[in-house]
């Protein structure tokens, strides 16, 4: 190879060498370039509970002058919140740092650190799905149970289940659609009272029921309603 050629190759890759330098790489970059902090890795769960419970994660950060002076989250744009690290002094290390969903959905969030002269990382970017658990099912009893306890004394039955997600099993006596959907569970076939659930809309499920059916349905008890226990926005399970 002549000479001139080989110059020229070794000066492009000084050039190239010079360039991933200064960008750095990875999510938000992994090299410190003048004094600027640099977030080098983001360990967070893929999935967490959108029950509003404070998540652990921790990053990974490098900074030269060892001044980074806050963490900071935005989600779309828009900031959801901040906080010191605490890590005056230290030039590489690890951040801890909590982070909550109430709803569900997936988030994707951008986290970057500052330092006390104003300068800030590359924005890192993590992503998890947040999910709301089902509703706590309080108590599984059969329809002839549950419209005997109320039978027997109303205000105990009120007092023991109203208000509360329950699983109630039973034969299915009818399926109506008067006054929204319903289906009466009773206890035993022939019985005329026992529990009736209410359905928010015209559910396949429902369709799917026949009289004399023995069926589970989970609804949130509503109390006594005139010939039967009612259960509210029911589900077959």
């Amino acid at each position: 190879m002549r000479r001139g050629v080989a110059a020229r190759l070794a000066f492009a890759v000084v050039v190239i060498v010079t360039l991933l330098l200064a960008t750095g790489c990875g999510n938000g970059g992994t090299l410190n370039v003048a004094g600027k902090p640099v977030i080098t890795s983001v360990a967070f769960p893929a999935q967490i509970v959108a029950d509003g419970t404070n998540n652990a994660g921790m990053m990974g950060f490098s900074d030269s002058d060892g001044d980074v002076a806050l963490v900071e989250f935005t989600s779309g744009g828009v900031p959801t919140g901040n906080f010191n690290p605490g890590v005056a002094g230290q030039t590489t290390g690890s951040i801890d740092f909590v982070y909550h969903a109430s709803s569900n959905g997936f988030y994707s969030i951008q986290v970057t650190l500052r330092d006390n002269k104003g300068n800030s990382s590359a924005p890192y970017t993590f992503s998890f799905t947040a999910t709301v658990p089902p509703p706590t099912i309080a108590y599984r009893v059969t329809a002839g149970q549950l419209y005997s306890e109320f039978e027997a004394n109303e205000v105990a039955g009120d007092l023991k289940y109203k208000g509360k997600l329950i699983a109630v099993a039973g034969y299915v006596e009818s399926i109506d659609s008067s006054f929204g959907i319903s289906v009466v569970l009773v206890g035993s076939p022939g019985d005329w009272s026992g529990v009736r659930c209410y359905f928010d809309s015209e559910e396949q499920s429902v369709a799917n029921l026949r009289k004399g059916d023995y069926v589970t349905i989970v609804g949130k008890c509503s109390g006594m309603l005139m010939f039967n226990v009612g259960l509210d926005h029911c589900r077959v399970e």
